[in-house]
């Protein structure tokens, strides 16, 4: 991971718990999984990460 894809977004706080392996309520796994997908590709701008195969 690049540390400038690490911006401030929601979801940021949740995945760090995540990394940690404390326990999260679903509302926080859904804003930690979104945050998974902005590092891993989504640009900075955009407010969708538009994957077509996520449930969310």
């Amino acid at each position: 991971m690049e540390d400038e894809k690490l911006i401030a977004r929601r979801g940021r706080q949740e995945y760090l718990k995540f990394l940690k392996q404390e326990p999260l309520t679903y509302k926080s796994a859904v804003l930690a999984q979104c945050y998974i997908c902005y590092i891993e590709g989504a640009d900075a701008d955009k407010l969708d990460c538009l994957n077509g195969h996520c449930p969310l």
